[in-house]
């Protein structure tokens, strides 16, 4: 079976509400559609973001960073640890490290 590996990484990735999504393009075109693995690799602020990918293509794709948001919680010893959701923001520049294995 052949396949192939590329890797990278963006340097001074940030996201907010105003930026969204941010294209990655492969230094080569796959011959079909990989899977892609990305993670931060720098940890700049008290909240650990989490990373999105959409719209994988032999050419690239698109990531973002959010981090989950905690709404409506009172004490956890209560139980009610309220909503937790993804608000689209983490406005501290981190360094994301991606591999792409098609």
């Amino acid at each position: 079976m052949n396949f192939s590996i590329q890797s990278g990484s963006v340097t001074n990735f940030s996201a907010s509400r105003r930026t969204g999504w941010h294209k990655v393009t492969f230094p080569n075109t796959f011959s079909s559609t990989p899977v892609v693995l990305a993670q931060t690799q720098t940890y700049k602020g008290a909240d650990t973001p989490g990373i999105r990918i959409q719209n994988v293509s032999t050419s690239g794709f698109e990531v973002r960073m959010d981090e989950l948001q905690a709404h409506g919680a009172t004490s956890s010893t209560q139980g009610n640890l309220g909503k937790f959701m993804a608000d689209g923001v983490h406005p501290n520049p981190e360094t994301l490290g991606w591999i792409a294995i098609g």
